[in-house]
């Protein structure tokens, strides 16, 4: 099984926010939506909005990634 990288969640970054948005429901998906930040302006985006540290906002990231790697490689789409 290949793991869900950043790469593949960048290559169609409107779906995956789409995606992104039902696991962190306070994105500001217009903010982020004209193109993806990179990895660590997300990462502080997650902290910001869902009141989290930067360490426990990546943690979530890499757990939600790693849960769509265990649901089949990738949100829909992707």
């Amino acid at each position: 099984m290949r793991h869900l990288t950043w790469h593949d969640l960048t290559r169609n970054w409107s779906r995956a926010l789409d995606t992104l948005r039902a696991r962190f429901p306070n994105l500001d998906a217009e903010r982020l939506r004209r193109q993806p930040p990179d990895r660590a302006r997300l990462v502080a985006h997650l902290a910001e909005r869902h009141d989290l540290t930067r360490r426990e906002a990546r943690r979530e990231l890499d757990d939600w990634l790693f849960a769509q790697t265990l649901r089949g490689g990738a949100p829909a789409g992707l």
